[in-house]
């Protein structure tokens, strides 16, 4: 049985069995897929262990599709992230042409106006409740008065009214400003 693993065989015997030329089997052999040994007192002849040579190509094959398969798999993994990715650009896209969401720029436009009202109403606060509580000396009125005063304040934070800011800003208006109804910051600027 040893003597059939050491079978050796020249490279045009691998060269047919694996359907390449003999330069591939050359080539395999520089890089180590397969060994041969030189023939003793043949010069430069080399031999090939046949068994050895045909496990090692098996292997070799095996570790280049499990190779292809890796980066089969990859590739696909990459393609599905990129259709993912293109599905949410179009819900985002979606969202924005139905008005179910705003483009960046305009909500940070809302925010500016209404964090800018709010300050100036907060700024004014102590104004706009003293004109109201410098005669009264019940502490319950006061507080009553103090409360509805920061509530209406409060009321800016919540209070977004599309219309009302497109009509402000007429460069963000795309025909979205049909939204809910509620204190716009105009009127909330007219109050101060």
């Amino acid at each position: 049985m040893a003597d059939e693993q050491r079978q050796m065989v020249r490279v045009e015997v691998l060269a047919q069995l694996f359907d390449l030329s003999v330069e591939q089997i050359y080539r395999i052999t520089k890089e180590g897929v397969i060994k041969s040994e030189q023939i003793p007192g043949g010069g430069s002849m080399r031999q090939y262990p046949f068994i050895e040579s045909i496990k090692a190509y098996i292997s070799y094959l095996k570790d280049k599709d499990a190779k292809r398969n890796e980066l089969n798999n990859m590739k696909t993994e990459a393609d599905l992230a990129k259709k993912e990715l293109e599905l949410r650009r179009l819900e985002t896209q979606i969202s924005l042409e139905e008005g179910r969401a705003h483009d960046e720029s305009i909500v940070r436009s809302v925010w500016n106006d209404v964090m800018g009202s709010f300050k100036v109403r907060l700024w004014n606060l102590s104004y706009t409740a003293a004109e109201r509580l410098v005669d009264i000396p019940d502490r319950e009125k006061v507080s009553e008065i103090l409360r509805e005063e920061i509530g209406d304040l409060c009321s800016l934070l919540t209070g977004y009214d599309p219309a009302a800011f497109f009509a402000r800003h007429p460069e963000f208006d795309d025909d979205e400003n049909d939204g809910e109804e509620g204190d716009t910051i105009d009127e909330a600027e007219d109050a101060v």
